[in-house]
């Protein structure tokens, strides 16, 4: 175990990382070799991301848009696009693949037992979409929520209410009927929060590890920050888990203020090692960001240079007839990979099955990212 000190910020993890072999599929284009970064000793590695779909709902291979995808860029041209490739050092080899186990914790004795572990008093309920809830969360009691999620989420409310709802409630629910009596109302509520003291951010660690307890998860296998939120008065704690050295999307947060615990959510399900699977090389892998199969998804970008004002002018008057023999408009995107990064990324099955896979996030000369599989086809389910 070796811990990496930060400011507010405690991050343990594991040794071990993923294997890449001295092979190669196919020829790889002339030029300097480019080394493949990979998890290491020091700090994790970042979560590599497939994104998920502006709805939250998630498709087949977990391939969609990031939800930062309202942004424009992305759609620019129709999306057509060509990527131009170096050569990546390193060939293929193998990776270990993990799955989620939802159910680690998801019986009515478990949520008993997790209720028991937070002060939460009440019998386990079944709910009609399968999961189980203990105490009332609307009358403002304290109360628990298992999911039947592939992750085995876990949530809870201590009925403490965030400084903003607890100043808004010294006023009815007839305030923005006059325009004026609203703003009075705004500005008496933001008096009112500003006044409200801050907690201690040792207040959100202390009840993000008594989360963590309660639900299973171990903070030593993890990545433990603060946020504060200075405008709403509150400190949240985010624990996130730690596999071969990088950061993975499963996480356990917990939310305090001055008057104490607000809610945590997480996810409590084990990590089921599947195996070390077949893996391609950087070189194959970053072909398929040129491929319709596989096509990657722009999980950040940088500068663009580009002023939607100075491209979309208002047409005033109609477009002139192209010549004859003239070329047909069709706009591709163009962009020059220049790094490759190996680590581990989240994929969803259409049953909400949780898949730690390895992938490959590579970025351009620009300073956009993009992550594709970086399994092999053979060991894919690439039915409809």
């Amino acid at each position: 175990l070796a811990p990496v000190a930060a400011a507010a910020a405690v991050a343990v993890g594991f040794g071990g990382g993923i294997l890449i072999g001295t092979g190669g599929f196919g020829t790889a284009p002339a030029g300097p070799m480019i080394a493949v970064e990979t998890s290491g000793s020091g700090d994790p590695a970042p979560a590599i991301s497939f994104g998920s779909a502006p709805s939250g709902e998630k498709v087949a291979g977990g391939a969609a848009l990031d939800a930062q995808a309202g942004d424009s860029r992305l759609w620019w041209g129709g999306g057509n696009r060509r990527f131009t490739i170096p050569s990546f050092s390193g060939g293929p080899g193998v990776a270990p693949v993990y799955a989620v186990d939802g159910s680690t914790r998801f019986s009515a004795e478990d949520a008993a037992d997790i209720a028991a572990a937070l002060g939460i008093a009440g019998a386990p309920l079944e709910q009609e979409w399968g999961g189980w809830s203990v105490g009332d969360a609307v009358a403002g009691a304290p109360a628990l929520w298992l999911s039947p999620s592939g992750a085995g989420d876990v949530s809870y409310s201590t009925g403490i209410v965030d400084p903003w709802t607890q100043c808004w409630t010294a006023f009815g629910s007839d305030v923005f009927d006059d325009p004026a009596v609203a703003e009075a109302a705004s500005i008496a509520v933001q008096a009112c929060v500003d006044a409200t003291p801050m907690p201690a951010e040792a207040a959100a660690t202390d009840a993000l590890r008594v989360f963590m307890s309660a639900i299973g998860t171990d903070a030593m296998e993890s990545q433990i920050e603060v946020t504060v939120d200075e405008v709403g008065r509150t400190a949240t704690a985010v624990a996130t888990r730690i596999v071969d050295g990088n950061l993975t999307q499963l996480s356990t947060a917990a939310t305090v203020s001055a008057a104490g615990v607000l809610n945590g959510y997480g996810q409590a399900g084990a990590l089921v090692a599947l195996g070390d699977y077949e893996i391609l090389s950087a070189d194959d892998a970053a072909a398929r960001l040129n491929g319709s199969a596989f096509q990657p998804t722009m999980v950040s970008w940088g500068e663009t240079g580009v002023v939607s004002d100075e491209v979309w002018e208002p047409a005033t008057t109609p477009p002139a007839v192209p010549a004859a023999g003239s070329a047909v408009p069709w706009a591709i995107a163009e962009y020059e990979i220049v790094s490759a990064r190996l680590g581990l990324a989240t994929v969803y099955a259409p049953d909400d099955t949780r898949y730690l896979a390895p992938a490959y996030e590579f970025t351009d000369s620009a300073g956009n990212v993009w992550s594709v599989i970086a399994i092999a086809e053979g060991a894919l389910v690439t039915s409809p």
